[in-house]
C-alpha cells in the first residue's frame, strides 16, 4: 500500500502533467486555444517548497500556465502569489496559476490574495481554484485518456468503485499502448491505493508488478518517505523551539536576541531536545547560551 501522503499525490500528478502537458492545458487552462506547448523542466522553489508544473503556451504572449496540486487550502493563496512572483522574476513573464485541490467541496472560481500597506492595497493577485473531488467522474471517463488517473480523485461512491476502476483500466488498455499505457496504468493503481486504501479487487484488473517496474512509482515512494521524514523532523524542531522559548521566558524573562538567533540556526532535533532539558535546569540565561553554542 502507498501511504496517504501529499508528497505521493504531488509526484504522481506532476508526472502525469509532464507526460501530457497539452492535454492538461486544454482541460484546465482558460487561456489555452489549441496552441503547441512546452514544459519547463527546471524546478523552482521558495520557502522550502517546490512548485509543480509550469507550461509555456506557444501563443503571441508566450503565456505561462502554472498548475499546482494541493491536498488542502491552508495558506494556499499566499503561496500561489509567491509562486507567481517567482515565475515572473525567473522568466520575466506573467503566469496564470490554476490550483487543483484534492479536497474540498467549494465551487471552482477565481480566488484573490491581497497585500496591504495600511489602508493601501499594494498587490491584488488572482488564481483559479479547481476542486477535483466535486467533478463528475462519469464525464471524465469519456474524456482524453491522459486524464483517466484523475477520475480516482473524484467523489466516486464506494459501491461503484470497482466498476469505475475496471472502466479506467479498460479505457487505458484500449486507447493507449506501450510505455504510455504502462505509465497510465501504474499511476491509476497508485491513485487507487492512495484514495481507496488498496482494495484487493484491483489485482483482478491489472498487473500490480507495473508498480514495481515503474521508475516513477519507485522513486516516488522513496522520495515521499524521505520528505515525510524531513517534514517530521522540522515539525519536531519547531515544537521543541516553542517549548524552549516558553520555559526561558517564564524563568528568565525576555530572551536575548543572540540566544534566539543561535536557537534558530539549530536544525538537529536531538540537540534541540537536549536544549529543552537545559532550558529547564540552567542556573541562568548565560548557561543556556553556552549550551546553544554562543560564547
Amino acid at each position: 500500500m502507498i501511504p496517504d501522503d501529499k508528497n505521493k499525490y504531488d509526484t504522481i500528478l506532476k508526472h502525469l502533467t509532464a507526460l501530457f502537458p497539452k492535454e492538461f492545458a486544454q482541460e484546465f487552462c482558460p487561456m489555452y486555444h489549441g496552441e503547441e506547448v512546452s514544459l519547463f523542466s527546471e524546478s523552482l522553489s521558495i520557502s522550502e517548497r517546490t512548485m509543480d508544473r509550469v507550461i509555456c503556451i506557444d501563443n503571441p504572449e508566450k503565456a505561462l500556465f502554472h498548475s499546482e496540486f494541493e491536498k488542502s487550502q491552508a495558506e494556499m493563496s499566499k503561496r500561489a502569489f509567491e509562486y507567481f512572483a517567482l515565475t515572473y522574476i525567473k522568466y520575466g513573464k506573467v503566469s496564470l496559476t490554476v490550483v487543483m485541490f484534492l479536497e474540498g467541496k467549494e465551487k471552482d472560481g477565481w480566488r484573490n490574495y491581497e497585500l496591504n500597506l495600511g489602508d493601501i492595497c499594494v498587490a491584488n493577485f488572482k488564481y483559479y481554484a479547481i476542486y477535483l473531488s466535486t467533478y463528475d467522474y462519469k464525464k471524465y471517463l469519456e474524456k482524453n485518456v491522459a486524464l483517466t488517473p484523475l477520475v480516482l480523485l473524484m467523489d466516486v461512491p464506494e459501491d461503484v468503485r470497482k466498476d469505475v476502476f475496471e472502466a479506467c483500466v479498460n479505457k487505458i488498455n484500449k486507447t493507449s499502448a506501450g510505455e504510455t499505457r504502462d505509465e497510465l496504468l501504474a499511476m491509476t493503481i497508485a491513485m487507487a491505493d492512495l484514495q481507496w486504501e488498496t482494495p484487493d479487487w484491483t489485482d483482478a484488473f491489472v498487473n500490480r508488478s507495473l508498480l514495481r517496474r515503474n521508475k516513477m512509482i519507485t522513486e516516488m515512494i522513496a522520495e515521499a518517505e524521505k520528505k515525510g521524514r524531513e517534514e517530521e523532523r522540522e515539525e519536531g524542531i519547531k515544537k521543541e523551539l516553542k517549548a524552549i522559548k516558553t520555559i526561558l521566558e517564564k524563568r528568565f524573562g525576555s530572551i536575548p536576541e543572540k540566544v534566539l538567533s543561535g536557537m534558530h540556526e539549530i536544525h538537529d532535533l536531538d540537540k534541540m531536545c537536549n536544549l529543552l532539558v537545559v532550558a529547564a535546569t540552567a542556573q541562568n540565561i548565560d548557561e543556556f547560551s553556552q549550551a546553544v553554542g554562543n560564547d
